[in-house]
């Protein structure tokens, strides 16, 4: 027998002999009282919305438990079990997700365990933008199957084979604390994060690259022939409309920052997909104000992290370059990634840097270092009584006293200090001197003084301003429920 006791409240109850399983949900009018009094209590705001938090925390423990109980199932008779799985999918939060990307609904309802394994670990995202070759598979009991060195395999056979947990990065590892990541051609293999020039991102079709060298034809045709022969270099940015970019908004917009990354294109389609990333910003970094621009450890992702996720407009720059150049840079990023020496920063060593260093390397100009200040003025609206302002007191050119206030701000966030994390006894490899900046910049200049050399950042939207003067730059708007790499087509800019 089934019961349903009540709309608001969703308090569902099965109920086979003396089998019973209880599946509760808080009132939807408790949590409407709730918000009302959250939005006209103006004395103590923070008190009350914790009702709230506490509510959102006692709906995410329940749904915990939903699996929980899913898992017990088999205790119950058949009748009970059917029902008991469409209450349980109906009021699974992964079954949007799951369906939207095409994930069959039996998997869900039978193995509940699987398809959070193959969202939260975003193996699906992958798959998704990978394409032929990746698609899940199913067992005639519809149990997931996913690539895993390069042969499908069930995945609660996984689990249970190697017990997968996340851990406090958000990577995956197995119970002998060995990392886990999902790759193009072989799916979930025994590998870690960073960049390996044999293990690529994603692979074109001839006809993308031939797609991809009429593109690449567009920027500097005449210093930089596209032949059959070419590779190519793709810089990245993207912004997530953040900020409107309509009237007052609009200069505020240009300056909000954003991440750059990097693709290298071989001629035989092989792609990989990089960009300088920090795991320690998810976790130490933010819980600790005064070391927010400390310098960190670092390293040169396998795949950039910003490649799938949403977004409002994604720009693409690609350059051709000569095949001996490819390999070179190759080469060199992959010494890199294997001494483990890169180190990060947000404003002198970050992704912007990495991006810019990359397109010095091949002989492109682009200089985004940014004084610091300056960015502050050209947040504010276009306004005639500013610029009078401005004019007859020199508000912008007001060197001293403004760089003394970025001075106070960036020693305050820990600036000029290298974080104990950073191991400084480390050799670095045999590489462009270029390179040198990411493991040795704070023993030669220091951050936040009074000059303007002093208070100079590697700044992303210098990055997306070069970007839209180029012919060859695309521009893409995220597809939902589509991820992809977005490396040709798109509109021209």
């Amino acid at each position: 027998n089934y019961f349903h006791l009540g709309v608001k409240e969703k308090v569902c109850v099965l109920n086979d002999a003396n089998e019973a399983i209880l599946i509760k949900r808080t009132s939807s009018f408790m949590i409407s009282a709730l918000k009302v009094a959250s939005y006209f209590t103006l004395v103590l705001p923070l008190l009350a919305s914790l009702p709230l938090l506490l509510l959102s925390a006692q709906q995410y423990f329940n749904k915990e438990q939903r699996f929980k109980v899913a898992s017990d199932l088999q205790d119950l008779s058949p009748e009970a079990q059917n029902i008991a799985k469409e209450i349980l999918y109906a009021e699974n939060g992964d079954r949007k997700v799951w369906e939207n990307f095409g994930g069959v609904p039996e998997s869900l309802k039978e193995y509940p365990n699987s398809v959070k394994f193959i969202k939260q670990s975003k193996i699906l995202f992958a798959i998704s933008a990978f394409g032929n070759g990746h698609e899940i598979q199913y067992d005639a009991d519809h149990q997931p199957k996913i690539l895993c060195n390069g042969v499908f395999t069930r995945v609660d056979d996984l689990l249970n084979e190697h017990g997968f947990i996340f851990d406090k990065f958000g990577l995956l590892r197995d119970k002998e604390d060995r990392e886990w990541n999902y790759t193009f051609g072989k799916g979930l293999q025994q590998v870690d994060w960073k960049f390996d020039k044999e293990i690529p991102s994603y692979r074109l079709s001839s006809d993308e690259m031939k797609e991809l060298a009429a593109i690449g034809a567009e920027f500097d045709a005449e210093k930089r022939p596209v032949t059959k022969e070419s590779c190519f270099i793709q810089v990245l940015t993207a912004d997530h409309g953040v900020v409107p970019e309509t009237g007052l908004f609009k200069n505020l917009a240009s300056q909000v920052p954003g991440h750059a990354a990097v693709r290298f294109v071989k001629a035989d389609g092989t792609v990989y997909s990089t960009g300088l990333e920090s795991l320690f910003i998810r976790s130490e970094l933010f819980g600790h104000p005064k070391q927010f621009l400390h310098t960190i450890p670092a390293g040169i992702s396998k795949v950039d992290y910003e490649e799938l996720r949403p977004f409002h407009n994604k720009y693409v720059t690609t350059i051709p370059i000569k095949p001996e150049d490819f390999e070179t840079i190759i080469n060199e990023l992959d010494l890199l990634s294997k001494s483990d020496v890169m180190t990060f920063n947000f404003g002198r060593m970050n992704c912007t840097a990495f991006a810019q260093f990359v397109l010095n390397r091949v002989g492109v100009e682009l200089e985004t270092r940014t004084i610091i200040r300056s960015i502050f003025w050209n947040m504010l609206p276009d306004s005639p009584m500013l610029a009078k302002l401005n004019s007859r007191f020199g508000i912008e050119m007001n060197h001293t006293f403004g760089n003394w206030i970025i001075q106070k701000i960036c020693r305050s966030l820990g600036a000029n200090k290298v974080s104990d994390l950073v191991d400084q006894t480390k050799e670095p490899p045999v590489v462009h001197p270029i390179w040198s900046r990411f493991w040795s910049f704070y023993t030669q200049e220091t951050w936040g003084g009074l000059k303007d050399d002093e208070n100079r950042g590697f700044f992303n939207p210098e990055i997306v301003t070069w970007q839209k003067k180029q012919g060859s730059t695309r521009v893409f708007q995220y597809q939902p429920n589509k991820p992809q790499f977005n490396i040709v087509g798109g509109v021209k800019c």
